[in-house]
């Protein structure tokens, strides 16, 4: 449309008294226009809505025809059993949640609570949270109203084989006799025990002393531990029959409380036998010596899986004994707690271990200073032996540097993932990622296909994109680098900021196929706003903490304060500890497809 003052549109310009009575003639006609348009946009609105309302009228009757063929409604009684059981999780056991099964499946209409009221199987595995809370009368009834909830999980698995774990107080103001309570609910149920997994104070395990071997006889798997505050005296473990249970295959316990003397497991069957827990928490009433731990191990010829911790400190010279051969261990890891010297060359050196393909390596560094020094041909000679090692993980401050490098340089060419974890006092540099990629041959650990590294601060970028590149220019060379296999995953975790984007470099390597993850430390950036009260967009603080950098964070329940974790007020897990939503929300709610507030 013309108009006489377009070129003054879209400006700043001020029309006088004249130009006012002009405009508003020019507008007469179009305001006009306008509403004849807005009249007949209303006009198509009402009819578009009409329509929309006829479609969706239409679309409730068909859908809810078509739900009456749908295939779902067809499918067996134990078709539908089954489906069920494999929504349940596999790796631990079911929690008390109406956010995951079985729980969650009642919560869909009446049909499926009913099936999974009458499927045992989906209530064989419950993990048990002990309750907390400060206030004493509240905890009583949480404590009262948890375990009828165990009581009637429980009573739902029918005869099936049951998977029981329980994880008691963790504060040292939580320790209390509630503990006794749930092992004293778990009791009637003992003859269903295959699995039972048990984290409390060791006094409450009095609970159990009354059962004997005979009352526990599917019972293949035993584990009990503590937690790292409480006291593992007070407890005669001679007293607890049912370790010698004629099936159990799995072990775990404690290393604050072994004393093979009094433990009166079935070694000989065992499949399994772990020893967890601080080792920093061992007292000196407990001997972990190497010549302990292989009289134990020497009795499990049929160990698959092991794990111990070892505190020897021996300057001894290298046994000559023949090696106890392990056939059948495939995964161990060992904790050094002392001298690696010592566990070299009394513990390893002294089994044979034909079938092991996945060996962890953990320990702590001397703070001391100290360190002895380590026999390099022994580290090489043992690890050379491992002919079907295929993952290997290790502490970076349990060997001094030059031993490392005897071990990364003597590893199987059968090795592909390789782990290298570091304390602040171990951190590896870039010789590390040299002696995997060297310029020359022979290249080691030429199967190498995964490598993780964390903790890095005094690694360079450069030595990363060297590292990548020489390793993948070796496996496109085929026999003539020696079978090196390509890279397939590296993951680097550095403890310091982003120096320089090496995802450029690597990009080549990433179209083909590698799966790169490098992590850099945030850096540090103090806010203008600090020391103010109206700080915008940063932590709450509690009252009267004025000056103090306490908050909560947005990933943990802890309460943090300066970035150290502190126990958190209350919680609201059932996976962790204080899992409040078992009895106040999940199971008590006034719910039509529940049943009015019915348990579970």
């Amino acid at each position: 449309m013309h108009s006489p003052f377009t070129t003054k549109l879209g400006t700043n310009y001020s029309p006088n008294d004249a130009e006012i009575s002009e405009i508003e003639d020019l507008l007469v006609v179009p305001l006009l226009r306008l509403k004849q348009l807005d009249d007949g946009i209303a006009e198509l609105q009402t009819a578009l809505g009409k329509l929309k309302q006829e479609r969706d009228d239409l679309g409730t009757f068909v859908n809810a025809h078509k739900a009456l063929i749908s295939p779902v409604r067809r499918l067996p009684l134990d078709i539908v059993q089954e489906i069920f059981v494999a929504c349940l999780p596999t790796h631990r056991n079911c929690v008390m949640t109406a956010k995951e099964a079985p729980v969650l499946l009642g919560r869909i209409c009446s049909a499926w609570r009913a099936i999974s009221l009458s499927t045992p199987r989906l209530w064989a595995s419950l993990h048990v949270v002990e309750p907390t809370h400060r206030h004493r009368h509240i905890l009583n009834d949480k404590v009262t109203q948890r375990l009828e909830v165990v009581k009637t999980w429980l009573d739902r698995s029918g005869q099936c084989p049951l998977s029981i774990s329980v994880d008691g107080p963790s504060h040292f103001h939580d320790i209390s006799a509630f503990t006794s309570l749930f092992l004293r609910q778990l009791l009637p149920f003992a003859a269903r025990w295959e699995d039972i997994a048990l984290v409390a104070p060791t006094p409450a395990l009095q609970e159990l002393c009354s059962l004997r071997e005979t009352d526990v006889p599917m019972l293949k798997r035993v584990s009990f531990l503590h937690h790292h505050h409480q006291s593992p005296e007070g407890f005669d473990w001679d007293r607890l029959a049912i370790l010698g249970g004629e099936r159990i295959s799995s072990f775990e316990v404690a290393g604050t409380v072994f004393k093979p003397v009094e433990l009166h497991v079935r070694w000989s069957q065992l499949t399994a036998f772990s020893m967890s827990g601080d080792p920093w928490a061992i007292s000196e009433s407990i001997t972990l010596s190497c010549d302990t731990i292989l009289a134990v191990i020497t009795m499990c010829p049929a160990l698959q899986r092991c794990a111990v911790i070892i505190d020897d400190r021996r300057p001894d010279a290298e046994p000559t004994t023949a090696p106890f051969e392990l056939a059948n261990l495939h995964t161990l890891e060992v904790f050094c707690n002392g001298s690696v010297d010592s566990v070299f060359k009394h513990f390893l050196r002294r089994l044979s271990f034909p079938q092991l393909r996945t060996f962890n390596l953990r320990g702590n560094a001397s703070f001391d200073g100290v360190w002895e020094t380590q026999s390099v041909d022994v580290l090489g000679q043992f690890f050379s032996e491992l002919t079907k090692l295929e993952q290997f993980s290790i502490d970076r401050a349990v060997f001094i540097e030059r031993s490392l490098v005897e071990v990364l340089s003597k590893l199987p060419p059968t090795l592909h993932d390789l782990r290298i974890d570091n304390f602040p006092w171990g951190d590896p540099d870039d010789a590390i990622l040299s002696i995997l990629a060297p310029s020359l041959p022979p290249f080691p650990c030429p199967g190498l296909q995964s490598l993780t590294i964390t903790n890095c601060r005094n690694m360079g970028d450069d030595a990363v994109v060297y590292f990548v590149a020489t390793r993948m220019v070796l496996a496109s060379q085929g026999s003539g680098s020696g079978g090196v296999t390509p890279l397939k995953r590296i993951r680097i975790k550095f403890q310091r900021p982003l120096e320089r984007d090496v995802m450029p470099d690597l990009r080549p390597f990433i179209e083909g196929g590698l799966k790169v993850s490098i992590q850099h430390a945030s850096s540090h950036q103090s806010s203008p706003w600090r020391g103010l009260s109206d700080l915008p967009n940063t932590r709450p603080r509690f009252p009267g903490q004025a000056g103090q950098d306490w908050y909560r964070s947005p990933c943990h329940p802890s309460i943090l304060y300066r970035g150290r974790a502190l126990p958190a007020f209350t919680q609201s897990s059932p996976w962790v500890k204080g899992g409040e939503c078992v009895a106040s929300d999940d199971f008590t709610r006034d719910d039509p497809k529940v049943g009015g507030g019915k348990v579970l």
